[in-house]
């Protein structure tokens, strides 16, 4: 019921959607519709998934709670902010190859890893956190 709530707010927005011309201006449009049980990483999955079919795509990393305690874990200090620059991150992080939103997957995957232990991200796949 919870899902179906938010999938028409969202379908009741589709105009403003339409509209939209950055990553950031869509997601929240997602958040305007903010049903209860519905968090930050269902708002930053679906606007991602609107955004590849607009072809709009985030431009910096977006920081919920599995992407925070991976950035934390990487850079070795807390952080505060909801969004994180590319260039705040280390050099092989810089390549243009290499999507804000694929650094998201591999932060999130990041936050899984057992204390600072230097372990293979297996079964890593793209969408599982």
């Amino acid at each position: 019921m919870t899902l179906e709530k938010f999938v028409n707010l969202l379908v009741g927005e589709r105009t403003k959607i339409s509209k939209v011309t950055s990553f950031h201006d869509l997601l929240e449009v997602v958040k305007s519709c903010k049903v209860k049980d519905i968090g930050p990483l269902t708002f930053y999955d679906t606007a991602t998934r609107i955004g590849a079919y607009l072809k709009i795509y985030p431009e910096m990393i977006y920081l919920h709670r599995g992407t925070r305690i991976g950035v934390e874990k990487l850079l070795d200090r807390k952080i505060k902010s909801d969004t994180l620059e590319r260039s705040e991150l280390p050099a092989v992080f810089q390549d243009p190859r290499i999507t804000c939103d694929d650094i998201e997957d591999i932060l999130c995957h990041l936050s899984k890893l057992n204390g600072g232990e230097k372990k293979e991200l297996k079964g890593f796949r793209k969408g599982s956190c």
